[in-house]
């Protein structure tokens, strides 16, 4: 399976970001490009022998505050033949998360978030140390990093 992030031209990042673009290469496994649009965003890309797992990150986030949100996670399997049921529930999500928690606390950014979490996944936030937000203007579903 060939990389599909090589065509893909990024648009010019700030020193931050690419200071933040070079740390990400520590975290094993992880293919990554900068965001189309948003400044201090990155997907990642970790493709495994039975599925593909997709996040995406969003670095200062203005509205929750913090330092890293998780704004999207898929993970797809990789064959046709197979079902999403297949390849989720065996672990390979929580793998992923969790090097990326300790990616973003070894680099001082401890505030994470994981926003717009819908209903069937807050079984899954919640056993990776994530809880509901409860501030008052949580309109987007946040749930905050607690370890």
């Amino acid at each position: 399976m060939g990389n599909s992030f090589e065509n893909f031209k990024p648009r010019e990042l700030s020193e931050k970001e690419k200071e933040i673009f070079a740390s990400l290469q520590a975290i094993e496994g992880a293919e990554i490009t900068p965001g189309i649009r948003e400044v201090y965003s990155f997907a990642l890309r970790f493709v495994g022998k039975e599925s593909m797992v997709s996040v995406y990150l969003s670095f200062f986030d203005e509205q929750s505050g913090a330092d890293v949100a998780i704004t999207n996670m898929t993970n797809m399997p990789i064959h046709k033949e197979q079902a999403l049921e297949e390849v989720r529930g065996q672990g390979e999500g929580t793998k992923i998360i969790q090097r990326i928690i300790l990616w973003s606390k070894e680099n001082g950014y401890g505030h994470i978030v994981a926003t717009q979490v819908q209903e069937s996944a807050k079984n899954f936030w919640a056993k990776n140390g994530f809880a509901y937000d409860e501030r008052e203007n949580n309109s987007s579903d946040d749930w905050l990093y607690k370890g």
